[in-house]
């Protein structure tokens, strides 16, 4: 016969099943030490995770043009952080002339190199600072709602990248992104913001950097840190002392208000 909870806990206790006497008992001690240490597990498994922080961003615009940038064809475009950061993860947005992973043109893949560049007089330096690529540099893609201006697909690309990049507030920098696929008939195009506050940079591979014509190129920056708190958050070592002390509180009460937890 099907029981309830109830009748389940009633039952043992006239077996001497368990230690079921009193469930002020469990509320009072080993609940009490257990809710504690589970508190303290959840903050040490959510407290100190990495929270991803984004430090700048040019968004998309739908229905704007795109500048190639692939292979020997490059572009680049600076900015400025407001304060000193580690950079772990680049977001942009671009689309292709061929689609790679589209059924008519099997075997074509991305090969992303991102590149971040100190700044010579407006334009990048020669060579870069850094520089991640496929497949080291792990990139995602998804396909978006916005469409470019001649009605392709905008891809939107997430990289996690190998090690975090500092840069300096108030420095400018120059980041490019640069599709190597490894076939010839393959093109990509990095999309414009929609923010027109500055000049992007072009060049063919191995050439100086030129400044480009006017607009600004879709990508977002991101750090790893904590997530800002209006109220300072306990820390793990004053959860510990709290739940030693919920404990030593359970004991006493049990000891003189005559609550036993022995089994019937």
């Amino acid at each position: 016969m099907q029981q309830n909870k109830e009748q389940y806990i009633e039952e043992a206790r006239m077996m001497g099943q368990g230690r079921f006497c009193d469930w002020s008992a469990w509320a009072d001690g080993r609940g009490l030490l257990s809710l504690a240490f589970g508190g303290i597990l959840l903050l040490a498994l959510t407290g100190p995770a990495a929270w991803a922080a984004q430090v700048f961003e040019q968004p998309p615009a739908d229905g704007n043009d795109a500048f190639s940038s692939f292979k020997d064809d490059q572009s680049a475009d600076d900015f400025l952080l407001s304060s000193d950061a580690a950079v772990t993860q680049v977001r942009w947005w671009g689309s292709y002339l061929i689609n790679p992973g589209d059924p008519g043109d099997p075997g074509v893949d991305d090969l992303f190199h991102v590149r971040f560049f100190n700044d010579a007089g407006g334009i990048p330096d020669a060579n870069p600072s850094t520089e991640f690529m496929q497949p080291t540099l792990n990139v995602s893609r998804t396909a978006t709602a916005l469409q470019d201006i001649a009605g392709g697909t905008v891809f939107q690309f997430d990289a996690t990248l190998p090690s975090p990049v500092v840069l300096t507030g108030g420095t400018p920098f120059h980041l490019s992104i640069v599709n190597f696929f490894d076939a010839t008939d393959a093109e990509w195009f990095w999309l414009l913001s929609d923010q027109q506050t500055g000049d992007n940079a072009f060049r063919f591979d191995g050439d100086p950097w030129t400044s480009g014509p006017p607009g600004d190129l879709a990508f977002a920056l991101f750090t790893a840190g904590r997530p800002p708190t209006a109220v300072p958050e306990p820390s793990l070592f004053g959860m510990f002392v709290l739940g030693l002390l919920l404990l030593v509180g359970a004991q006493r009460s049990r000891r003189h208000g005559g609550v036993s937890d022995r089994a019937c």
